[in-house]
Formats: C-alpha cells, structure tokens, sequence
C-alpha cells in the first residue's frame, strides 16, 4: 500500500472541477514552501574564441624563441662561468618568486580581501534530498516522534519568564558598560603613550643648546666685533658678517690665545675645519647667505618725483622677485650666469633645502631667493663677503637675508641649524630673529616608541575584526568606525614617517660623509620627515581627546547639557557672530579714540606686532571710558541673554528622550560592582559557614 505522499498526482484534463477548486484553495491556504539550499558540484564555464587562442599561443613562442636567442648572444659575449653564475642566479630568483613569494601574496590578498567583504563562518549548508523525503513514512514512527518531542523541549521553544528577560537585559547592560569602560581606559593608556613619545621627540634638552647656539652669535670676547642686536642698516649688517659671524664660526685660538691645533684630513675631499667660539661645535657643511627681493615696479607720486627717483614695496608672495641676474643686478647675460650663477640666480624653494620661516614682522618669507655660499675656512669666507660687498649684492631692493649653517656636537651626537633672519621694511626699520633645530640621529628605537607601535597594531586589528565581525558596507555605514580608522591611519602614517625619517637622515649622513663636506648641509633631508612625524602626532592626539570625551559619559546632567546645545545651535551661531562683530567695532573704536593702530593686520591677530611697544597716551579719557563702559555693558546683556536661553533649553533638554545608557557614570558603576562583588563574597561565606 503506497502512502499519500507516494501517490501519483492527477493530470490537470483528468480532474473534476471540483478536484481543481480544491487544489486551488490549497495552494491559496498552504504556506509558502523553503527552497531547499543545494551545494552546486560544477561551475560555470566559458570558452574562448579559438582566434584568441592561436594569437595567444602564437605571442608565447615568439617570446620565447626571442628571450632564447637574446641569452644565447649575452652567453657569447660573457663567456660561460658568467653565463652560468648568471643563468643560476635566474633561475634561483624566478624559482623563489613562482614557489615561495607568489603564493604568499596570493594567501595575504585573499585573507584581506575575505576580512574586508565578507564575514568568515561555517555556512552551514545542506542538501535536501527530496525523494527521500517523499518515501519517508512518518505515521507511527515512534523514533520520529521521540526525537521531535525532545527537540520541542528546549528552551527555545518556550517565551522567557518575566524575572528571566530582567535578568538578560540587566546581564547586557552591564556587558555594555564594561565593554565602554575598557575602551575609555584603552584610550587613555593610549593618550599616554602618545605624550610620552611627543614629550621625548620635544625633548627639553634642546632648549638649552638651541639658546645657546643662538646666543653664540650675540656676544663675542672681542670687544671690537659688532654684535647682531645692534644692526640697524646694511653696513652694519656687513660689519657683523665680517667680525662676529666670522671670528665665532671659524675659530682657531684657546680663550687664552694659544692657537688649537690644525685639524686636517688625509682625504682631498674634506678640507681645513675650525671650531666654533664654544670649542665644542664645528661647522657640518659651509655656511650661505639667500635673500628675498622686491620688484622694481614701484611707483613714485608725479609731486615727489623730483626729490625721489624711486621706490621700493613691501614683500609679499605677488611681488617677490623671481628673475636671473647679472654682476651687480644688471641684465643676465650667458658668461654672467655661467660665472656667478650662484649669487644672481634665483632657487626655488623645492631646490634651496630649507623651510619657510616667519620673521619678526610675523611675514611667512618663502624657502627661495637668490643664494651665497660661503667657505670652510676664515680666509675664504672674508674673501667671499668682501666680494658681495663690492658687487653691492645687498642693495634697497632686498627685503629680508636669511644667515643659515649647520653645527654639529659630537660629544651627544646633534646636528643643530641655526637660521638668522634680519628683515628690511620699507620704513627702513630693520628687525632681527633668530631660528634654531635640533634633532638627534637615532637608529635605534626607544621603549615608548615600540608600546606605541604596539597599541597601533593591537587596534589595527581591532578595526580588522569588526570588519570581519559586520561586513565592510556595515562597518563604513557608521560614523564612529570611520572615526576610529582615521584615527589607525594617522597613527600607522606617523610611524611610517618615523621609521622613514631614521632611514633617510642616516643615509644623508653617511652620503654627506662619503662625499665632502664643501657643500651646504640640506638639514631639511635631515628632518623633514621628524617634522612630519611631529605633526602626524599632533593630529593624532586631537582626534584621541575627541575620542575621549565620546567614549566618557557623566550620567544625566552631561546628556541634558548636550541636547541643550543641540537644541539651541542656531542661537549658539547667531550670538557667537554678534560678539564677534561688536567686539571688533568697539574694538577698532577705542584704537580710534586712543590715537594708536590696533590690529593693523590680520597676521596682528595671531602675532603680537612688534613696532608698537607702547600703547599712546588718549586725546579724551572721557570718550574712552564711555566706549568702554558701552562695551562692558552689552558683553553684560549677552551674558544675560545666553543665561536665559540656557536655562530655557536646559528645561526642554530634561524631558528629551534618553537611552538607558545615558545614565551611565564610570565612578557609580565601579562603585556599584565593587558592592555587588562584595555581597557575593559575603553570600559565599555565609553558605561555607552554614555547610
């Protein structure tokens, strides 16, 4: 006897109406059947033209019978031990690359592209078979119905109890806090790290060599020498450039006037050096001059032409000088560039090997200009300054001349550019500022140095997890893990920079060694990447205080102050720019009333300018003081009205919807598990005791 399920179905022109109404109602009334998942055992396939394939197979050979013919003439021509020595060191690269590096590359693209786009785990499928499903007979199988009976029976199958779903979610919660908790301490134990990596690469010990080598140049033991502080024109910049810079750079006498023995090199490629005035420092490559320069398209008033033929501008990025030149600024013919192309010629910047440095003036001068190099030894460099003076190379149109050379201390290993910026402006007022870099050349890397590198790797795979855990498209649909991997990529970006700065300044130096020092030390290939890593850095501990303060939660007054401010931002905007102009206005009436320039540029705001020491004397002590006490009273007023507005807000922000969450304060919790733990010792040693 066959069961229902092995009975042949009917044809649709074999049944009644009433068969097909009942099949119909059936089908409306069943539920939706669950496609079987079935594991497909071959692939789909494609075939190639046969075209392609004979051009394909036809390239091959060519190849192959060219690359054969090219190594039968190079073995002609080397002969056959290096032939041979050739073709096994061939063989042995092409072997290491098709057996070994091929298939790791290969294994690592296929792991990061599985962790990136999609989640590893056991899938899970099966395959239905469907007759046998058909034959199997199920009434009064007493097998099946004990193992669906037990099946039926677990927990999954029944609601939870009340008591039961308090406890779950009481058991989440707390989860949740202690998974935010180790992430706050995480970030902090990282903030740390950072600190203390920044503090050693701003170490405090280049304070003192730094002044000190900047104060090298102020003073000298000869009283006759002119000091830098004092110049107020070009003669008097001249005058300190051939006594002070020279007598302190290029010393070859004790303090008590016995002169210190020669030091030379064997090697034609190093010359005679002297040591600096602190017989400590010598010279690491040769000191040079660079000036900026001013067009000559200044106009002079048609009245003043007479008494002043002409004039000269201010520098700025627009009218900075930028042309060849020959012998004293004359028009640059082809044996004038060939012979002084060193001092009317002009650099750019990506080719002069320093930075751009502000002057007194707070004027950001650029990294070109027209360049001197001076020499190794006293001799030369006075001759070479003689010569510049005679060529009148220093003339009105030069707005500022950078001094830049390189010292370096053996006894701890420092390489220290010292840069002098003495400013003309227009006014004829000159200033003077002093620049100075130090940096250690270090191979080795330091404790904090690898926690860091650790803490980075460690949340490298973090982030790599959650990919892996929620799919790529997930994981970037957050703001918070787009935050969290900026935050991996800056820190990986710094220590590559690092790692990169000790390998090029190393190289550099060992470069510079090998080929003489009779040319000017490019500091900036010395440090350009510490600066990098320096900023990296920075940034770095910018996002990790925002992180911070995402991760910390104050309970219920931090969230209401939050949505307060959300709910009022546009008050925040409109009364942040009313300060703002009325502090402006008010501020630029008093300078008025007081008869004295304040602000006098925007660059004002940022630096404090130099030309004005003293604020003057006003004409009308009353007006002043009426401004003033209008000012006080409307900063007032705003106070009075943001203290409103707040506490308005703060009332809405109150009844605002909150998660559970926002209750949450890291003091109570610890505090609150610190107690739990604490009663269940207690309830533990009640029970040993009763046993």
């Amino acid at each position: 006897m066959q069961s229902y399920s092995e009975k042949p179905l009917k044809r649709r022109k074999d049944m009644s109406s009433y068969d097909v109404f009942i099949l119909a109602l059936k089908k409306m009334a069943a539920p939706k059947k669950l496609r079987p998942v079935q594991l497909l055992s071959s692939s789909s396939t494609f075939q190639v033209k046969r075209t392609w394939m004979i051009i394909a197979w036809l390239v091959s050979m060519i190849i192959i019978i060219v690359s054969a013919y090219l190594v039968m003439l190079y073995s002609l021509k080397y002969g056959e031990v290096q032939s041979l020595r050739w073709l096994s060191s061939l063989s042995m690269t092409m072997g290491q690359d098709i057996f070994i590096f091929t298939p790791i590359k290969i294994i690592l693209l296929a792991v990061i592209l599985s962790l990136a786009f999609e989640r590893i785990f056991d899938a899970g499928y099966f395959q239905l078979k469907v007759k046998d499903a058909l034959r199997l007979e199920l009434y009064g199988n007493r097998e099946f119905l004990k193992q669906l009976c037990e099946r039926r029976a677990h927990k999954m199958y029944y609601p939870m109890s009340d008591k039961e779903k308090s406890v779950w979610r009481e058991k989440q919660i707390r989860r949740l806090k202690w998974r935010s908790l180790i992430d706050f301490i995480v970030v902090l134990l990282f903030i740390l790290v950072l600190c203390l990596v920044m503090s050693n690469m701003w170490s405090g010990s280049h304070f003192a060599p730094n002044n000190h080598a900047i104060t090298l140049l102020q003073s000298h033991m000869d009283p006759d020498n002119f000091r830098l502080n004092r110049v107020v024109n070009r003669t008097d910049f001249t005058s300190f450039m051939e006594t002070t810079f020279v007598t302190t750079l290029y010393t070859f006498r004790w303090y008590n006037s016995v002169e210190m023995p020669i030091l030379t090199f064997k090697d034609d490629a190093y010359t005679r050096k002297d040591w600096a005035s602190d017989f400590t420092s010598r010279l690491i490559g040769i000191p040079r001059l660079r000036q900026l320069r001013v067009k000559p398209e200044c106009e002079v008033n048609e009245l003043m032409k007479p008494m002043v033929p002409y004039c000269t501008l201010p520098w700025n990025g627009m009218n900075s000088d930028d042309e060849d030149y020959g012998i004293r600024w004359r028009q640059a013919t082809f044996q004038d560039l060939q012979r002084y192309f060193t001092y009317w010629r002009f650099t750019e910047a990506w080719n002069s090997s320093v930075f751009a440095l502000p002057g007194k003036t707070g004027t950001l001068y650029s990294a070109s200009g027209y360049i001197a190099d001076l020499g190794t030894n006293r001799g030369y460099t006075s001759k070479i300054l003689q010569d510049l003076d005679t060529w009148n190379w220093l003339d009105s149109h030069t707005r500022v001349v950078f001094v830049e050379f390189t010292l370096y201390n053996v006894n701890n290993y420092l390489f220290t550019q010292i840069t002098l910026i003495v400013e003309h402006l227009p006014n004829g007022v000159f200033l003077v500022a002093q620049n100075a870099d130090s940096v250690h050349i270090r191979e080795e890397i330091s404790l904090w140095n690898t926690t860091y590198i650790i803490f980075n790797i460690i949340l490298l795979i973090r982030i790599l997890y959650k990919i892996n855990r929620n799919g790529l498209l997930n994981f970037s649909s957050a703001f918070l893990n787009i935050y969290e991997t900026v935050v991996i990529f800056i820190g990986v970006l710094s220590i590559i920079a690092y790692l990169i700065h000790l390998n090029e300044s190393s190289y550099y130096v060992e470069e510079f060694q090998r080929k003489g020092t009779d040319t000017f030390f490019h500091f900036k290939e010395v440090i350009g990447y510490f600066f990098l890593t320096r900023v990296l850095l920075c940034v770095l501990f910018c996002l990790l205080i925002f992180r911070v303060f995402v991760n910390w939660h104050f309970g219920r007054s931090f969230v209401s102050f939050y949505f307060t401010a959300i709910l009022s931002k546009r008050w925040i905007a409109i009364l942040v720019l009313l300060f703002l102009g009325l502090f402006f206005i008010f501020w630029r009436m008093i300078g008025y009333m007081i008869s004295t320039t304040i602000f006098s540029d925007y660059k004002s705001l940022l630096i404090h300018p130099r030309s004005y020491r003293v604020i003057h004397k006003p004409h009308s002590s009353t007006r002043a003081e009426i401004f003033l006490w209008i000012l006080f009273a409307l900063v007032l007023g705003l106070q009075v009205l943001c203290f409103v507005l707040f506490s308005y807000y703060y009332k809405l922000a109150k009844n605002h919807r909150i998660d559970p969450m926002d209750y949450f304060n890291y003091i109570t919790f610890l505090f609150e598990e610190f107690k739990r733990k604490f009663r269940r010792n207690r309830k533990r040693k009640m029970k040993i005791t009763v046993v």
